[in-house]
């Protein structure tokens, strides 16, 4: 045997490589420790600690909705906007058991497909659809919704990441095409900043990071298929070089996390027919799939990070609106090994 004990953290079955000070041969298992390999001579296996992603179903959401934006934390998360039936401005804050709208303000106007980021007391949420493609952001406060900078251009169906005083929003649709175009948020105003690769919408929930270091998975160039391909963007450029590209095809999905450590679950590979209960997370070069939701979700908004992420609302296989929350709990786990 050759290589690295951190070649097997994420591998599930295969030739496993030895660390350079060899495979631990015990009668019992270690503490957790992510990496460690060992042999069990009680059980005659070889075993390896990894991480290991699992969903349980958390608090329902007030209202069934989807197409809506999403930020902060699985404890303390933030949904707004979407369809509810019509267009919605209804806004919920989720504190890691249950949803509320008590004390929670809605949004200024009603507004599906927008994109959100933040946290869950300084959040903003640029542009979407209300009849017409919008230009239009808010910033929340924990309770009251402002109106802020207007983009340069109206988009919906849009990705977005960072913060409110350093965030970034990509692609879209401007009402008439596929864009890929960026804008960069200081705070009060937004600029131009450099195209990314492609032009194509489905990512209202599908980024994560921070204006230096941010990261968009997927979306649709056509409204049918589903792109693999994920972009990194360094404050200035976007780049494909040295990104690994999703497991799977997706779009109207979502995710959170940083541009090193990131969830996406969700969405469809198609126009919808083929809806998608998987998730995958990211560690700044491989795409890893991971234990697949409950049920099939579409136009799903989520947010939170590839060890603690949170996804909410959207829609099902029958096109039925969704009040379910699945939260993502990352631990590490002992695995067997196996060359099968």
């Amino acid at each position: 045997m050759s290589g690295t004990v951190s070649d097997n953290i994420d591998r599930q079955s295969g030739v496993i490589a030895e660390s350079s000070g060899g495979i631990e041969v015990r009668s019992d298992d270690p503490s957790a420790s992510a990496g460690t390999v060992w042999f069990n001579t009680t059980s005659s296996v070889l075993k390896v600690y990894r991480n290991v992603g699992a969903w349980t179903t958390g608090g329902a959401l007030g209202t069934a909705v989807q197409d809506g934006a999403g930020c902060g934390t699985q404890s303390a998360g933030l949904s707004f906007g979407g369809n509810d039936g019509s267009r919605t401005a209804e806004t919920e804050e989720y504190n890691g058991t249950a949803w509320t709208t008590s004390g929670v303000n809605d949004m200024a106007t009603a507004t599906s497909d927008l994109t959100g980021f933040g946290t869950q007391t300084a959040g903003l949420c640029s542009g979407g659809w209300t009849g017409s493609t919008v230009d239009t952001c808010q910033t929340y406060n924990g309770a009251s919704w402002s109106n802020t900078g207007s983009l340069g251009t109206a988009r919906y169906g849009h990705g977005g990441f960072g913060t409110t005083s350093a965030g970034v929003i990509v692609a879209g649709y401007d009402g008439s095409a596929r864009i890929q175009t960026t804008e960069e948020f200081d705070g009060s105003t937004w600029s131009a900043g450099n195209d990314n690769a492609a032009a194509f919408d489905g990512i209202t929930n599908a980024c994560s990071g921070i204006l230096t270091a941010g990261l968009l998975a997927g979306g649709t160039t056509n409204g049918s298929s589903a792109r693999t391909t994920v972009e990194e963007y360094d404050g200035t450029n976007w780049t494909t070089s040295g990104v690994g590209v999703m497991g799977t095809g997706r779009w109207a999905h979502c995710g959170g996390g940083t541009q090193t450590a990131t969830f996406m679950a969700g969405g469809t590979s198609d126009s919808g027919s083929t809806d998608l209960s998987s998730a995958e997370t990211y560690n700044g070069s491989t795409w890893t799939t991971i234990a697949s939701m409950a049920e099939t979700r579409e136009h799903v908004a989520g947010c939170g990070t590839s060890t603690l992420g949170l996804v909410f609302g959207g829609r099902n296989s029958s096109g039925t609106k969704q009040t379910t929350t699945y939260e993502l709990t990352e631990a590490v786990t002992a695995r067997t090994i196996s060359n099968s």
